[in-house]
């Protein structure tokens, strides 16, 4: 007869997973090919153990993506509250959230969020809708008021972005110059149409 276990051991084997599972994907840059046999080897625990948590990897991969993102958001409403310029505020989003060594955001997006739910039963769609309703066209609407093309060319942005990071073929410095300038053209549009944006409000 299997030992039962506590709460608190259950919730730590959980987060052992959580743990190991986002370094695959991390490692992997992506989902794809990743078994539940990759995630017991890197967690060194045993098949049921996993099963005893999750009934399958789209369930783990669903709370690793959610624990991204919650993560990120914390650390975002952490950087507005600080007294500094917006830019600055902005570019130390990019660098220390979105482009963090441990990040794996550039590997969440409405394609992967798709694959992942697909084989997941209907009481996850709550939970789908959060992910995809986190989509970077709905936040640049939401959050700054851009209109459908401010939108799309914000999200055209943060999509180079997500390509240089996770083409493999890129040499280190190459990606690092690129992701440079990425980032300061992505605050230079910000700067730019929240000053519009601005403006447009005066003159009304």
């Amino acid at each position: 007869m299997p030992k039962a276990i506590s709460d608190y051991e259950r919730e730590q084997v959980k987060q052992s997973i959580i743990k190991h599972t986002h370094q695959l994907i991390l490692e992997r840059q992506g989902i794809k090919n990743i078994t539940v046999d990759d995630i017991i080897h890197s967690a060194k625990m045993g098949k049921s153990t996993f099963y005893a948590i999750y009934k399958s990897k789209e369930a783990c991969f669903v709370d690793v993506l959610e624990n991204q993102l919650m993560d990120a958001i914390r650390k975002a409403d952490a950087l507005v509250k600080e007294d500094i310029p917006n830019k600055e505020k902005v570019t130390r989003f990019f660098y220390e959230v979105y482009l963090a060594k441990d990040s794996i955001i550039s590997f969440i997006n409405p394609t992967v969020v798709e694959v992942v739910f697909r084989k997941l039963p209907q009481e996850y769609s709550d939970k789908k809708q959060q992910l995809l309703g986190g989509s970077v066209i709905n936040y640049a609407i939401q959050e700054f008021r851009y209109d459908e093309v401010q939108a799309e060319a914000f999200n055209v942005l943060f999509y180079c972005i997500d390509q240089v990071v996770m083409d493999g073929l890129i040499t280190e410095r190459a990606r690092e110059k690129a992701l440079n300038y990425l980032v300061q053209m992505m605050v230079s549009f910000i700067e730019e149409n929240t000053i519009n944006k601005m403006y447009r409000q005066l003159r009304k």
